[in-house]
C-alpha cells in the first residue's frame, strides 16, 4: 500500500482474513465474490483479476480515499541466506545503532532502548517489520557485500544506516 505498509491476506477455516503491518488481523465479510468488508473501520475491499484470471491486486476504499494495491510476487523465505544481513547498523542522523541478528531461523533487530523486532522478508533485500518506526527495511548492497540498510515508515523515508 505504501513503503512498510503492506496488507497481508490469508483465508483460515474458510474465512477471509486481513492484517496491515503493524496492526492486528480482521475478518473480512463478502458482500459479493469480489468485494468485502470491514465494517468497525470503515473499508470495502474489491478484488481484481488480470488477464491471467488471478487476482493481482485490491482497490481499498476507506474514509473517501481510495488506494490500489498491488500484489507482491511469491517469496520463498528458503532461498534467502538471512546470515548475509546480520551485523550493527549505523545512523549518522539518529547517532544510533540497531544490531540485526539470527534468531531460529529470523532476523531480529535489537536496540537499547526498543523490544526486539522482528524483520519479515517480503522480496529481494526488502523486509518488514510490525512497529510503526521501522515499517519497511531495505538493505543496500555495494556488489554482493552488504553496505546498509534504509528504513522507511508512515513519516520518514530511506533514513540511512551504515553497516559497521
Amino acid at each position: 500500500m505504501a513503503p512498510g505498509f503492506i496488507v497481508t491476506v490469508t483465508t483460515e477455516e474458510g474465512k477471509l482474513l486481513a492484517q496491515a503491518t503493524g496492526q492486528g488481523q480482521f475478518q473480512m465479510t463478502p458482500t459479493s465474490d469480489v468485494e468485502f468488508t470491514f465494517v468497525q473501520a470503515g473499508i470495502r475491499i474489491v478484488f481484481e483479476r488480470g488477464d491471467n484470471n488471478k487476482v493481482n491486486q485490491f482497490t481499498l476504499f476507506q474514509g473517501g480515499q481510495e488506494m490500489v494495491c498491488k500484489r507482491l510476487g511469491t517469496f520463498d523465505e528458503g532461498t534467502v541466506d538471512l546470515s548475509i544481513y546480520e551485523g550493527n547498523y549505523y545512523s549518522e542522523e539518529l547517532m544510533t545503532t540497531y544490531m540485526i541478528r539470527l534468531e531460529e531461523n529470523k532476523l531480529v533487530a535489537k536496540h537499547q532502548r526498543h523490544d526486539d523486532v522482528g524483520l519479515d522478508p517480503i522480496q529481494g533485500d526488502q523486509f518488514t517489520a510490525n512497529v510503526w518506526f521501522m515499517g519497511l527495511v531495505e538493505f543496500v548492497r555495494e556488489g554482493e557485500a552488504i553496505s546498509g540498510m534504509k528504513v522507511t515508515n508512515g513519516r520518514v523515508r530511506n533514513l540511512w544506516f551504515e553497516k559497521k
